[in-house]
């Protein structure tokens, strides 16, 4: 009698089977092990986005730029390649404490030329991605400053710096006060006319470049506008003795002060530039205009009760790199006096009016509060 063997394969599994099993977890591993990477990028956009704005804005309130001395602000179009980042602080000694020469090139406001998207993105935000941006700065007592685009409603990072931007010092001449008044010895108009002598301002680099100053309140002829103006020419004088042409103003020059307090005179190709040495106006207080030193349809200029002076010295100043020397603005008077015995002879104006720290001679640089804001997406 034959005996047949029954075998029970419920517990067998198949090669194709176990081979295919294991095909399906090694691909589900795989996915699993790819799927955060995936989602990071999606659930993380805004944070990477704050992270490009900060870094955006502390290039901007900390850095002082590159290069830095002299600053990017100061070149001009035909090397505007050369400047690298365009960071707003006035040094890398005052964080947060912003340049109004480079405030005015970053916002196009009056610049002599202007900065691309393309730069914005090169100089400032870094990065490979096309980002949009809004730059803001709102200062106190003026017009709020925008560059760029509308901010999106979503998705985009924002950081807000609070900021100090430094005003320039400004020297206010006014002839009423009698300080550069002085008397001729001769008594009869005949004798003293015509009459020429000048009124000099001397900045020296020396002095304004003191080190106990924090930048922040330092008056820097290599970076600093330097500006005065003159008025009330006339308070002081005999206006009789002058009568209504009596005073005039002949011309102005540019001397560089040397080493020792001699003064040698600038050529006149360099006295004669316009925006890029110095600007001149002349007029009233109400309504001036700017003019070149060296225009012979200005001078002479006949000095009124209303006549008004002002000039902008715009950085960097002539020889401004030289410690030992300094810049003379020259301006030479002309007088035609009348009558005669006039006791104790007749008067004009001289003498030197120092561009300096001292408060009665110029008002000095001080802060105001700012709010600078990025917006990048």
């Amino acid at each position: 009698m034959s005996r047949r063997m029954d075998f029970n394969e419920d517990g067998v599994l198949s090669i194709d089977f176990l081979a295919g099993f294991t095909i399906f977890m090694i691909a589900l591993i795989m996915v699993i092990s790819m799927l955060p990477g995936i989602l990071a990028g999606i659930q993380s956009e805004a944070i990477d986005y704050d992270a490009v704005a900060y870094r955006t804005s502390v290039i901007l309130v900390e850095d002082p730029g590159w290069p830095a001395n002299p600053p990017w602000n100061q070149m001009d179009e035909i090397h505007k390649a050369d400047i690298e980042r365009m960071g707003l602080a006035l040094s890398k000694d005052t964080p947060n404490i912003l340049s109004r020469g480079k405030i005015d090139l970053f916002f196009d406001n009056g610049a002599a030329f202007t900065m691309t998207p393309d730069d914005y993105r090169r100089k400032v935000i870094f990065g490979d991605i096309p980002y949009l941006y809004n730059f803001s700065l709102r200062i106190e007592g003026e017009d709020p400053l925008f560059k760029g685009q509308e901010i999106p409603e979503s998705s985009y990072g924002y950081q807000r710096r609070l900021v100090k931007v430094k005003n320039e010092s400004f020297g206010h001449i006014d002839f009423s006060d009698g300080r550069y008044s002085t008397n001729t010895e001769a008594r009869n108009g005949s004798e003293v006319t015509p009459y020429e002598a000048s009124f000099f301002v001397d900045i020296d680099y020396g002095e304004l470049y003191d080190r106990s100053i924090s930048p922040a309140y330092r008056i820097d002829p290599r970076s600093d506008m330097l500006t005065f103006d003159m008025e009330k020419m006339l308070s002081d004088l005999d206006r009789v003795q002058l009568g209504d042409n009596g005073m005039k103003l002949e011309k102005v020059r540019l001397y560089k002060i040397q080493d020792g307090g001699s003064a040698q005179m600038l050529p006149y190709n360099w006295s004669d530039w316009n925006n890029e040495t110095y600007i001149f106006y002349h007029g009233t207080e109400a309504n001036y205009k700017a003019s070149k030193l060296l225009d012979s349809s200005v001078f002479p200029i006949t000095i009124k009760n209303e006549t008004y002076f002002k000039m902008d010295l715009i950085p960097a100043l002539p020889f401004s790199d030289e410690m030992t020397s300094g810049l003379r603005v020259n301006f030479t008077f002309s007088y035609n006096w009348t009558g005669a015995n006039l006791d104790p002879g007749y008067t004009y104006l001289s003498g030197t009016h120092q561009y300096n720290y001292d408060v009665i001679n110029v008002d000095q640089p001080y802060l105001v509060d700012g709010v600078m804001e990025v917006a990048i997406w």
